[in-house]
């Protein structure tokens, strides 16, 4: 997966997928193309009196933009603004696995969408997640899928910066999640003794590791009977 933050006009954005979010009371978009500008306000007043109960897509043709989708916070009303960010930008994954569009852009260039973009960034890198380690058809639309941020020139250098903080954390936290999903013949206490040193030596860490004579003595029986 690519990810990249950069300030473009729609009129010059190439993408296979659009994704607008709209969140009542935060502006998280600014839509400078009239006739998007006008569908977008009117899904908000259908989506507001409850006319409409999911997500919008469709193709576009104008422009770049080849397909638009929609979200709305009436979608998912028991989340905040800060989850919901996280669950729309996973369900638009899906929409992309599912027909093929391998570029996605999400419009984060409203007055209120620069503190959102981590949350783009962590609901795409952990929803898009698959351990296939040992399966014979392995998934490939995580390594090729492209995933664009537009955000607003004035905050560029904000967003690039969340972007990458996020794009850090999930991916080391996906690799835990890797961990986890090993069976235990594989991954056993002594493995994760020998990662967590690695990761130790590797970001100048003093890791301490105790071995079944030291859990003896400290009183850890309970990790003692788990590794065994």
């Amino acid at each position: 997966m690519k990810i990249e933050v950069k300030s473009v006009s729609l009129d010059k954005l190439e993408t296979d997928l659009l994704v607008v979010l709209v969140e009542k009371g935060i502006q998280m978009a600014v839509v400078e193309d009239m006739g998007l500008n006008q569908l977008v306000t009117s899904l908000t007043k259908d989506f507001d009196e409850k006319k409409v109960k999911r997500e919008f897509f469709t193709r576009w043709n104008a422009t770049g933009i080849r397909h638009v989708l929609v979200f709305h916070s009436s979608l998912e009303t028991s989340y905040n603004s800060w989850e919901r960010t996280k669950i729309f930008a996973l369900w638009a994954l899906g929409y992309g696995k599912d027909y093929g569009l391998k570029s996605i852009a999400f419009l984060m260039n409203g007055p209120d969408a620069s503190p959102y973009v981590g949350k783009v960034v962590e609901g795409a890198v952990l929803g898009s997640y698959l351990f296939d380690k040992y399966k014979k058809e392995k998934e490939t639309y995580r390594s090729e899928v492209s995933i664009t941020l537009i955000g607003s020139e004035s905050n560029l250098m904000a967003d690039k910066e969340r972007s990458k903080r996020y794009w850090q954390v999930m991916e080391l936290l996906n690799e835990c999640r890797d961990l986890i999903n090993e069976p235990g013949s594989v991954v056993y206490p002594e493995v994760l003794a020998d990662v967590a040193r690695e990761l130790g030596k590797k970001h100048s860490l003093k890791v301490s590791v105790l071995d079944e004579k030291a859990l003896e003595k400290g009183g850890y029986q309970g990790l003692i009977s788990v590794g065994k």
